[in-house]
């Protein structure tokens, strides 16, 4: 009996843990979209025992929370980013195109 629960839980971890690359993928598409309930547990599981992953998300959380200042102070006029409209809406077009890719 304690080998079969041992098997079942070794198929129940193999179906819910995540690799490292797919970890990151969720913690990238969670800054823009809500995961699914699957997703987060899965993910939440992931971060317990990977401290690297949990470094990433710390760190995408700080750089996001950076750009999102710079934006701010940008529209308010303090400061002066020296790139036209037309740039910024390339950089956002090819980073939408790469939350698409990824989600894929």
């Amino acid at each position: 009996m304690k080998k079969k629960t041992e098997h079942t839980i070794n198929q129940l971890m193999n179906r819910t843990m995540l690799s490292c690359e797919d970890a990151t993928g969720l913690i990238s598409r969670k800054q823009h979209e809500k995961l699914t309930f699957k997703e987060r547990v899965q993910l939440t599981m992931h971060l317990w025992s990977c401290q690297f992953c949990r470094r990433f998300e710390r760190q995408l959380n700080y750089l996001n929370r950076v750009i999102g200042h710079l934006k701010q102070d940008a529209d308010k006029g303090v400061i002066n980013f020296p790139m036209t409209d037309t740039i910024r809406t390339q950089i956002d077009e090819k980073l939408q195109d790469e939350i698409s890719r990824r989600k894929k």
